[in-house]
């Protein structure tokens, strides 16, 4: 065999290991972030590095990991140390599936079949050492039986950023309310409170004055939307508070019900299969009423007995704009035609002879008397 068809077959083996194997972390991810699952997160744009994950699957720790692949907004890492499982290494690799929702937020799901360790339930994929082997197939590891539901997504925000996040609560959330909670155990904020998300419609802030139960985890009774997702009628909504202090995250599973908003809350991302109805398995978890005691006008789903007809209205306000214009027209039309008779008139007597009206004429004149007659009209 020739030394250039040796050349040619060493190139096309090089040129197909880095169509494989190449990650390109975008400049975006470098620096440190907070992560809705992970906590504090450190990307390394340099060294493709990615330390703060820290995932126990069967009793064995993973915590460190290095970006091997990338297909556009696919990053797929590999743990940097193995897993001795059943006897057997393991390497753990995490497909990240990622949606770039501001320069300083992400929003991402982990393409994996859960693993079957019934304590941690990670979605995460254990590969045999001597098969986790360059090239790495995005197409066959990312490819899981059961994907992540909807509200089985997580969040980064680059630390000290989340007020500038200016992303949207969705419009369920908008609105002025008094609310409640339960823990499970006992209720609170029922005398008194105040939830305003009509002001700033990015943020949600609450008055400790008027109850001075702490939520979200935040000192300040404010905290920031990050982003939510729409799965039929639950709105899965994530925020972070202002305090930049544990907990960070939470998650809100929101419904309209009764007339009332209500949801559950979870500490970090949302749990699979949250429901607004009812605490996760997490102890700090509670459920919140929002009521319209404090009204929200641009709420369509506070309250049926009280909705606008809107179309309605805006025919109604129409029709009377049109009545009054029909008056007003028509007034002035009369103003008009009674002027115009009245300058006729007045026109008719100056230009007629004298001969054409009545005249007085006195017997006394025809040699009669003082009896008054009038002549007739010619």
């Amino acid at each position: 065999m020739s030394y250039h068809v040796l050349f040619l077959i060493s190139l096309l083996d090089t040129l197909t290991f880095q169509a494989y194997c190449e990650c390109d972390l975008p400049t975006d991810f470098d620096g440190a972030w907070w992560d809705s699952s992970a906590g504090n997160v450190q990307f390394t744009q340099t060294t493709k590095q990615l330390d703060g994950w820290l995932l126990t699957v069967y009793s064995q720790s993973l915590s460190e990991f290095t970006c091997v692949e990338s297909v556009n907004n696919i990053l797929l890492f590999k743990s940097n140390n193995e897993a001795n499982t059943f006897g057997e290494l393991y390497y753990g690799f995490l497909c990240m599936v990622y949606t770039n929702l501001t320069s300083s937020s992400f929003r991402y799901y982990l393409q994996a079949d859960e693993e079957p360790d019934e304590v941690s339930r990670q979605r995460i994929k254990m590969v045999l050492k001597e098969n986790a082997l360059e090239p790495y197939d995005v197409n066959d590891i990312c490819n899981p039986v059961n994907c992540p539901s909807p509200e089985e997504y997580h969040v980064l925000v680059k630390q000290g950023k989340q007020s500038m996040l200016n992303q949207y609560l969705p419009d369920i959330l908008l609105g002025v309310f008094s609310y409640s909670v339960n823990d499970g155990t006992s209720s609170y904020c029922t005398d008194g409170s105040l939830w305003d998300s009509c002001t700033n419609k990015t943020s949600i802030n609450l008055n400790y004055t008027l109850c001075s139960t702490v939520m979200f985890g935040s000192a300040t009774g404010h905290v920031y939307s990050v982003t939510y997702v729409l799965q039929d009628s639950t709105y899965y909504v994530t925020v972070i508070n202002s305090d930049g202090q544990d907990m960070l995250f939470t998650c809100l599973a929101v419904v309209s019900s009764g007339g009332k908003i209500v949801m559950s809350t979870n500490p970090g991302s949302c749990e699979k299969g949250q429901t607004p109805l009812a605490r996760t398995s997490n102890q700090e978890s509670v459920l919140i009423t929002l009521s319209k005691d404090a009204l929200n006008s641009d709420n369509p789903d506070m309250s049926s007995n009280n909705d606008i007809n809107i179309p309605a209205l805006v025919v109604g306000i129409c029709a009377a704009l049109v009545f009054i214009l029909v008056l007003l027209t028509a007034f002035i039309l009369y103003r008009k035609c009674f002027r115009r008779r009245t300058h006729i008139h007045h026109v008719h007597r100056d230009v007629l002879p004298d001969s054409m009206y009545p005249k007085k004429t006195t017997l006394a004149d025809a040699g009669i008397g003082d009896v008054v007659l009038h002549s007739p009209r010619i």
